[in-house]
């Protein structure tokens, strides 16, 4: 071979920009096979705050600069990063004080990035994760999901263990997780005001990204039941600089192999795509990635709108459901009710088994059934006029075993249940009365008193909902 000539021509294979596949990430988003990762970049809304691009981060370290230091940008003394402050001031200390002690930067809703909280609205992405550390997207995702919410701080153990616990209960034993409650992760800390809290530990300089990091390179137990839940995931990043060296690191970590860092995710970058250094890294390990945070927001979030009432019942249902926390049980001719009932508890932030012999049946459905029965925490009987008229024609001390129509037989088996709790749920059927209710549900079928909640009630809704977070939070 001869020697190489710089005159010589060598061809170059042209890279292409990694396609957006919009069928396959719809799909993906309806069945639950997303997190979405928000950065501190799409925080604010444009309106605004576009002198800081939207930056919840620059926000703060300009109002820092300018409050504190009487500094603006180009001056001298000007500090760059908090990281660059360190060396004579606490830049925690500062944020802490602009985010609890100063009244005039208290952030309200109106403060949140419309496009941002359009695609939160769509109730798509129930589980999201934030490397801010403010809480203007708690404050958005509480306005959505109410007291169904779950918050978790990579620092607060509490909020840590309880997370384990549940993604653990939704596990099943081939490894995967369908775990979908609305939760919101601060997978860099949360920050809390010192007088409540005076050793709160957040991510502000490269030493503490620094710190965290190590944690989860070490193969800290606590974390281990997140990344094996994480791994199995896509992600949505919105708004997160991958030029960021330690959101490289971390993203590494969380996916466990440099070959996988690249699979499902889709990163949106407002400020980088100028970069060609990070635009090489991008493409070369196959991310999609757009140069306009706020465009590409509002075309998913169009595309998930107009996507919902094209899918079918049984997609819908694959997607929403939880195995393990609520089991709804229904006569077949109430599925209608069922369903309706369904999508309220849905759209409240609850995650409810509802099946449907139709669509999912086989040889194991019964198993299967009886298994998530088993498992629930609590189980709701839907009492229509259908089930009032069955009752009052049957005579369980003379039916044949194959007889007995099927949603009673749910309902003994959850009597068997240990640590389910039985709500009955009334359409149509009348639960003060003293012989179908009293004497044939409670006594005959369920064994015990059990309080139930008529639906057509004005607050009956409301009522439910207050009884399934009681019984949920114990």
């Amino acid at each position: 071979m001869g020697r190489f000539r710089p005159e010589d021509s060598i061809e170059v294979p042209q890279k292409q920009k990694v396609p957006f596949n919009e069928k396959e990430f719809v799909s993906d988003v309806f069945h639950n096979n997303y997190i979405l990762v928000v950065g501190s970049e799409a925080l604010l809304n444009a309106k605004e705050y576009m002198d800081v691009n939207n930056d919840m981060n620059q926000y703060l370290l300009d109002t820092i600069n300018q409050t504190v230091f009487k500094k603006r940008k180009g001056d001298a003394g000007y500090y760059t990063s908090f990281s660059a402050m360190q060396p004579e001031h606490s830049p925690k200390a500062l944020v802490q004080k602009q985010l609890f002690e100063q009244p005039n930067f208290k952030l309200e809703l109106s403060d949140l990035s419309e496009e941002l909280k359009d695609l939160l609205e769509t109730r798509l992405f129930r589980i999201v994760f934030t490397t801010s550390y403010d809480d203007l997207l708690e404050k958005a995702m509480e306005s959505i999901w109410g007291t169904s919410l779950k918050v978790v701080d990579i620092n607060d153990m509490d909020s840590l263990r309880e997370f384990q616990e549940e993604v653990k209960e939704c596990t099943t034993e081939d490894g995967s997780c369908d775990y979908d409650r609305p939760t919101l992760f601060y997978i860099f800390g949360k920050a809390r005001n010192p007088q409540e809290c005076p050793d709160n530990k957040f991510v502000v300089t490269d030493n503490d990204a620094i710190e965290i990091i190590c944690r989860w390179m070490n193969g800290d137990s606590s974390f281990k039941q997140i990344t094996d839940f994480v791994v199995q995931k896509k992600i949505l990043s919105v708004g997160c600089n991958f030029e960021d060296w330690h959101m490289r690191f971390f993203w590494y970590i969380l996916k466990r192999n440099i070959a996988n860092i690249h699979r499902g995710k889709v990163v949106s970058s407002s400020t980088s795509d100028g970069e060609s250094t990070l635009v090489s890294y991008l493409e070369q390990n196959q991310i999609y990635h757009e140069a306009d945070t706020r465009d590409f927001v509002k075309r998913i979030t169009k595309l998930l709108k107009l996507s919902v009432d094209n899918y079918s019942l049984k997609d819908i249902i694959v997607r929403y459901r939880r195995k393990g926390s609520i089991f709804l049980s229904y006569h077949s001719k109430d599925f209608d009710e069922a369903n309706n009932l369904f999508n309220k508890l849905y759209n409240a932030g609850f995650g409810v088994w509802f099946d449907n012999k139709d669509l999912f049946g086989g040889d194991d459905y019964d198993e299967r059934i009886d298994k998530a029965i088993s498992k629930c925490k609590v189980f709701l009987p839907l009492l229509t006029t259908n089930i009032k008229n069955i009752l009052q024609n049957i005579d369980l001390d003379h039916t044949p075993d194959k007889d007995v129509p099927y949603f009673i037989k749910e309902w003994m088996l959850a009597r068997q249940t240990e640590g389910a709790t039985i709500i009955p749920v009334a359409k149509g059927f009348p639960l003060r009365d003293e012989n179908l209710y009293k004497h044939i549900f409670e006594e005959r079928i369920i064994g015990h008193a059990c309080s139930g909640i008529d639906l057509n009630a004005k607050d009956g809704m409301d009522k439910l909902k207050q009884s399934l977070d009681h019984q949920l939070k114990k």
